[in-house]
């Protein structure tokens, strides 16, 4: 028997604001690429069995553009007759019980089967007896779906399938919110059961014998840079377990720049270095640490983004270092200050113009500050 597992697709998934050609947010239709191609993939392998292990969508609430490319791909399934079971995952579920779920609309087709009530369901394809446990209200009500399951003998096959990070030694959890958490005992070490489906930790990893996170289909922030993306190809009984890796956009977190000591033209050259490992149309985080108030005022931080035009988006995270004795430099109005300052270093006008532009900032800035935050 060979089995499909995915999870963690977030279509309608959107951001820094950059749109295609068409007027599309580009991330938003990196996700549907990547979906895409695990579709085309997943009909070219023609398994006997799709366990999608939830979060089709980013939002309980998606767009239209989001349903249509869901419907789209899971159609192109029904067509092609490969079983598909979906569950609900935490970002697709609503918050308010008495709200429809949108995976309803998915249920329509042949062929699809979809757990999204919140609650132990189990579905019989074919002989094999797949056991779903979705996002549930609560822990406790999770807790208490995963005892209600019950591996049947008489099936030739049973598969858990559930969405939820896992706690135990080792922790499997993204710490987003609505995120349910559950011990791992109740889970990979379940009885009887031939393979167990996970979603939700955006990593492909084995957690237990048969029990597999799949990892999501594209990347979802800083996070995630660092492992590929992609799904698994299971073979029952024999239980061996092959992943596809599909293309998406590189994301690079560089390494830090300590700018302890260093002018703002050195700080530059290192900058500039570092680019060349930023590829073509990357999402790169670039941080710099350890920079001291006047140095992170004088870079120009236009310039830094010159040096990577040919990235698609860049994320400088600037660290300020903070002298003893003195305190952080942490509060809103803090960073209001360093931020007015280094804009108005990027104006074209002379040096005297952009001292009076400064103090006469600074004042006002300082004359708003509430009282709670002078000290």
């Amino acid at each position: 028997m060979k089995i499909v597992h995915l999870s963690d697709t977030h279509l309608g998934y959107s951001a820094y604001a950059k749109a295609t050609p068409s007027g599309i947010n580009q991330r938003e239709q990196d996700i549907y690429d990547a979906f895409n191609q695990v579709i085309d993939r997943i009909i070219d392998i023609g398994p006997d069995l799709v366990l999608h292990a939830g979060d089709v969508f980013h939002t309980p609430r998606p767009s239209n553009r989001a349903i249509t490319q869901a419907l789209l791909g899971f159609q192109r399934l029904s067509s092609n007759e490969i079983s598909t079971v979906v569950i609900a995952g935490n970002h697709s579920m609503p918050r308010i019980r008495s709200s429809s779920c949108i995976l309803e609309s998915i249920n329509l087709f042949p062929e699809i089967y979809v757990a999204f009530k919140g609650e132990y369901e189990k579905f019989h394809i074919d002989g094999t007896l797949v056991h779903c446990v979705p996002h549930c209200g609560t822990e406790d009500e999770m807790i208490q779906a995963f005892d209600a399951v019950k591996p049947s003998g008489k099936a030739g096959v049973n598969i858990l399938v559930t969405h939820a990070g896992l706690t135990a030694d080792v922790d499997y959890v993204v710490g987003e919110f609505n995120e349910l958490k559950v011990p791992s005992k109740m889970v990979i070490h379940h009885p009887h059961m031939d393979y167990i489906a996970l979603g939700h930790y955006h990593r492909a990893i084995k957690v237990g014998e048969g029990a597999y996170y799949s990892g999501s289909t594209e990347r979802f922030g800083f996070s995630d840079a660092d492992h590929p993306c992609g799904f698994l190809e299971v073979d029952l009984p024999a239980g061996t377990v092959k992943y596809h890796e599909i293309e998406v956009r590189e994301m690079v977190k560089l390494p830090e720049v300590d700018c302890h000591n260093l002018t703002s033209e050195e700080i530059l050259g290192r900058t500039s270095q570092l680019s060349r490992q930023a590829g073509y149309g990357g999402v790169v985080q670039l941080p710099l640490i350890r920079l001291n108030r006047s140095t992170y005022v004088e870079i120009d931080q236009r310039t830094i983004r010159e040096q990577f035009d040919h990235v698609y988006h860049l994320e400088i995270i600037c660290q300020i270092d903070t002298p003893k004795g003195t305190a952080p430099l942490s509060t809103d109005i803090a960073v209001l200050h360093m931020e007015f300052e280094a804009f108005v270093n990027t104006w074209r006008v002379d040096t005297l113009e952009k001292k009076r532009l400064k103090e006469m900032g600074l004042k006002y800035l300082e004359t708003f500050v509430p009282e709670e935050e002078q000290g």
